[in-house]
């Protein structure tokens, strides 16, 4: 057990930002001695291998215990993979699994059926029709693959979301390049049990659009999230409503702020529906919304920030958790933050999370225990060179401001076996500025990624005892692709400088 203070944030939300500031500077210390005596603790985990990993959804399942939904790049030999993580009701790893090819998958949504089974959405490069494609997974209680799909034309094309049709199979949201009026459109399919699609629809104008979340409201009534674009660099948060036509019955557009998109929606305990997003003020990213909705898309409530993002709304039986990201509160670096509300959006208190590097939140859920749980990545907790999966249980509701921290990681992380010799053997020798091959004889072209898939080097020819410069790579890690026209071989590397 790793006893260590949590930094409250404190947050007058209905007046002027400095004066929150303000309040923070003046009464945290004075409220963090209140608190000392009552102590309570977070249990925090974070699983993950050897290099890089995040979660993006959580959900708890059926057979008992949680399904994650995120990303690896532990596979040294791939560049990123579907991670799936299974733990039990106590955040222990039962298994984990990674999916994907080669090149780019990234995992972003997770639903289960009626039989247990987990079905998986995001996308890949690896294979498929072009460029990048929406990429769909199930696989059995166990993790194993029952079927593979990928969708979308021949130019981009992501998936983002994945739930269950109240009729039949199950839809998936994104965007699309491949089809649609121009730039990315928003993109729907519909997909059958086997996978198989249904159908298919596109949304948007000539510019930049996409959906990022959904939920049914009724089996005859779905809510979308996203964006579009209105004009040259600007884009809005952009909600609306389809009835079983998949035609558009409503919309709404988050004009007020800027360059927003949806991040979040679920369903509240009335029948309404809560959503978050974030958007970019005056250049600053860490600024966000939240608001609740009923089905004609009139607000109850909304609140706003640009003191952190909003990646997660949802509701209990006594509050409303907001959680997101900060760089003002916490340790140092990026920390993940908490918000309690009450059910009409007034501040009761929060929590920042996080060690001396980076913490990131993605999603929020309750379970049936009445736990709220936070997903994300950890760098300052993490066992690797970059960050691992990031869970934080809080067992009571009521969010304090000072806590304990339960901390453990785990090595959740499985690989297959490698029998080619040259993989086992090869070594990247690095100093602060360059990066080269101890094993390379001849001739070898190299390609250098960084891990959203962007190439930071591209076709630099190697020969023996040669040198390439990395003083103009960010630092971060980064994957190698080295080839000789005949063998194809990829090692993951970071860059710290």
């Amino acid at each position: 057990m790793t006893s260590i203070k949590i930094k409250e944030i404190f947050y007058c939300e209905n007046f002027a930002r400095q004066f929150a500031v303000f309040c923070f500077v003046l009464l945290a210390p004075m409220f963090s001695l209140l608190c000392e005596s009552q102590m309570d603790t977070a249990i925090v985990r974070t699983f993950g291998g050897p290099y890089f990993e995040e979660g993006k959804q959580m959900i708890e399942s059926a057979a008992g215990g949680y399904a994650i939904i995120g990303t690896t790049g532990s596979y040294q030999y791939n560049n990123t993979d579907f991670y799936l993580i299974r733990l039990d009701a106590d955040l222990n790893c039962m298994w984990s699994k990674a999916y994907g090819g080669l090149d780019v998958e990234w995992g972003q949504s997770i639903v289960e059926d009626n039989d247990g089974n987990f079905l998986m959405c995001g996308y890949t490069n690896s294979q498929g029709a072009g460029g990048y494609d929406v990429m769909v997974i199930k696989v059995d209680a166990a993790g194993e693959i029952i079927w593979e799909k990928k969708f979308g034309g021949v130019d981009w094309d992501f998936g983002y979301k994945i739930i269950e049709h109240p009729q039949s199979g199950f839809l998936i949201c994104g965007k699309t390049y491949s089809y649609g009026n121009g730039g990315s459109d928003a993109y729907l399919l519909h997909i059958e049990d086997d996978g198989n699609l249904l159908n298919e629809w596109t949304y948007g104008g000539v510019g930049e659009d996409g959906f990022t979340s959904m939920l049914f409201l009724s089996d005859t009534q779905l809510i979308i999230g996203g964006f579009t674009q209105i004009a040259i660099d600007q884009h809005y948060a952009w909600v609306i409503s389809i009835g079983d036509d998949y035609i558009i019955q409503w919309q709404k557009l988050y004009d007020q702020f800027e360059n927003s998109t949806i991040t979040d929606m679920k369903l509240s305990n009335d029948g309404y529906f809560l959503l978050s997003g974030n958007y970019i003020y005056e250049g600053a990213a860490n600024n966000g919304f939240y608001e609740k909705l009923n089905d004609l898309g009139i607000s109850s409530f909304i609140q706003s920030s640009n003191e952190y993002s909003v990646e997660s709304i949802v509701e209990g039986p006594e509050f409303l958790y907001v959680v997101g990201n900060t760089t003002l509160f916490g340790s140092g670096g990026s920390a993940a933050i908490i918000l309690r509300l009450d059910l009409y959006s007034s501040w009761l208190n929060g929590a920042a999370f996080g060690g001396v590097f980076d913490e990131k939140a993605h999603d929020l859920i309750i379970d049936n225990q009445g736990s709220v749980l936070l997903l994300g990545a950890s760098s300052s907790y993490s066992s690797n060179v970059s960050s691992d999966a990031y869970v934080v249980k809080f067992i009571d509701p009521v969010i304090v401001s000072n806590y304990a921290l339960d901390v453990s990681g785990e090595n959740c992380f499985t690989v297959g076996n490698e029998t080619d010799e040259k993989l086992e053997k090869m070594l990247v020798i690095q100093d602060q500025l360059s990066i080269s091959l101890n094993w390379v004889s001849g001739k070898y072209n190299v390609v250098l990624y960084d891990m959203n898939g962007a190439c930071a080097i591209r076709n630099h020819m190697y020969t023996n005892n040669q040198r390439i410069s990395t003083e103009n790579l960010a630092m971060g890690i980064y994957v190698m692709h080295i080839t000789d026209g005949v063998q194809f071989l990829s090692r993951r590397i970071s860059i710290t400088h």
